[in-house]
């Protein structure tokens, strides 16, 4: 599977809902860009660095046909500190109102590929 039609396919399935537990309200389910946008700057910022997190991992298991891709991905991710990255990311989905109904995290994702190509590629 190309990972273009990967990360459409990560964005488009799930619903998130909303729990109360003790005196905390979590989220469970994936996490939709509007939902994304109104947690605090902290809580955005661990979103990322989760979101890093887990990226990190799945490019040891990139097919050989996407791993240079991802590769410039993760090198992309790894040049700023987390509350930069998660600024960036901020106004990635702050410009484009379509990512209210997407998944944040393949958002993220996304938002990584494109800078990476923009950064990377001749």
């Amino acid at each position: 599977m190309k990972l273009t039609s990967w990360l459409q396919k990560l964005m488009s399935v799930g619903e998130p809902t909303d729990k109360q537990v003790g005196s905390q309200r979590k989220v469970t389910g994936r996490v939709f860009g509007k939902k994304y946008r109104e947690l605090a700057d902290g809580h955005r910022t661990t979103f990322v660095v989760g979101c890093c997190d887990m990226f990190e991992q799945m490019v040891f298991y990139a097919l050989p046909a996407n791993k240079p891709r991802m590769d410039k991905m993760a090198k992309y991710a790894s040049r700023f500190e987390s509350s930069s990255l998660r600024i960036q990311f901020d106004q990635y989905m702050a410009a484009d109102p379509l990512t209210d109904n997407r998944f944040a995290a393949g958002c993220f994702l996304t938002f990584l590929n494109e800078k990476a190509m923009l950064t990377f590629e001749p």
